[in-house]
């Protein structure tokens, strides 16, 4: 009984791992290529924002630095409260560098 429990259970796994092999992309299929070279129907207007993940928010959230307000600009044009919590945002995974000391200034459109 054991050995027939045995012999299901390898025969499953492989049939799992065929019907994993036959879902793979072709990336020679001219649809999957079609795809990506369309236009898109109308342009963005506006600007966008984005959301930090709750990963980043975290990470940075856990991240020691010391009290002291020295504000910094980053070249994202977000001003960090210290160059350690601009390291801190970098630790975690955001490309930016500092841009110059003290907060950022408004731009030309009032944001």
């Amino acid at each position: 009984m054991r050995r027939s429990a045995v012999c299901v259970f390898a025969l499953l796994i492989v049939c799992q791992s065929l019907s994993v092999f036959s879902r793979q992309v072709d990336f020679n299929d001219n649809n999957f290529e079609d795809q990506f070279n369309q236009q898109p129907s109308q342009l963005p207007t506006g600007t966008t924002t984005t959301t930090p993940s709750p990963r980043y928010t975290n990470c940075v959230n856990a991240c020691p630095s010391t009290p002291q307000y020295a504000p910094v600009c980053g070249t994202d044009s977000v001003s960090y409260y210290n160059v350690q919590r601009l390291k801190c945002a970098q630790g975690c995974g955001l490309n930016v560098q500092q841009a110059h000391l003290g907060t950022c200034r408004p731009s030309a459109g009032g944001k």
